[in-house]
């Protein structure tokens, strides 16, 4: 079930890399406890150590983005402003 080292090898960094950036799409209501419980059984029967919790917790989903969301709003916009009417 805990398949080869190599795929053990390559969750655990997936879950290394990625994890950090979930906790803010989880992290209130029922069923975010209900999906952090299910990962977290997910990576006990995989045998992964959890990472530990990222120290900045972003707020984006409630609209409040740090300086970098700037840039890439402005990149955007310009794109949009180059090409009006255009869709993708």
């Amino acid at each position: 079930m805990d398949g080869t080292h190599t795929i053990h090898r390559r969750a655990a960094r997936s879950n290394r890399i990625v994890m950090p950036y979930t906790r803010e799409f989880f992290s209130t209501d029922e069923v975010e406890t209900a999906w952090r419980e299910d990962v977290d059984a997910t990576f006990a029967q995989a045998t992964l150590q959890k990472t530990a919790d990222a120290k900045y917790v972003t707020t984006n989903k409630l609209g409040e983005h740090s300086e970098h969301m700037g840039f890439l709003l402005a990149e955007l916009q310009s794109l949009a402003r180059q090409h009006p009417g255009a869709s993708w």
